[in-house]
């Protein structure tokens, strides 16, 4: 970080050190820090979507949901067949508890990025949401088998087995 910081200090409109500055900033959680490095490079270069995704992505850590919205719907807009940015919306449904809309979005994603282990994750996740076990548990084992260190897939898939068990006769009502 110091680095980003000092080179700053040489250029305050270093748009790379912005950018990583403000993405750095949010992997530990200094999501305000964040937003600020990655709005001054927004301001910079508006027509980047992938600084519009970063500052999505402090929004959804935020939960100010639309404004995560808006600025995904700017990316979707700009790059449609984006993967990342399809799931991201899918997550963002998702804590909104607007399960079809997430659905779709997932889906999109999983169209146009089939060999993404996360797109298969979160599918998985979303099926955990509606109650349906049997639909994650296969979607968290394609995320396995795509990434065979995905150890939060695992753990996912035990849980959705463990939401079988808890049903009567492991079926589902």
């Amino acid at each position: 970080m110091k680095a980003y910081k000092h080179a700053l200090t040489l250029d305050e409109t270093n748009l790379k050190a912005l950018q990583c500055a403000g993405w750095l900033s949010f992997q530990i959680d200094k999501n305000g820090e964040a937003l600020d490095y990655l709005i001054r490079a927004n301001l910079i270069s508006d027509e980047d979507p992938n600084i519009t995704y970063m500052i999505s992505r402090c929004y959804l850590k935020a939960k100010q949901y639309s404004k995560a919205y808006e600025c995904l719907h700017k990316c979707i807009t700009k790059e449609p067949k984006n993967s990342t940015f399809w799931c991201s919306l899918g997550i963002l449904f998702a804590e909104m508890n607007q399960v079809k809309s997430a659905h779709e979005c997932f889906t999109n994603a999983l169209h146009f990025n089939p060999t993404n282990a996360e797109n298969f994750f979160n599918m998985g996740c979303l099926y955990e949401l509606c109650s349906q076990p049997i639909d994650a548990i296969v979607m968290h084992e394609k995320a396995i088998e795509l990434q065979p260190s995905f150890q939060l897939a695992y753990t996912r898939k035990l849980g959705a087995y463990a939401q079988i068990e808890n049903n009567d006769n492991g079926l589902l009502e």
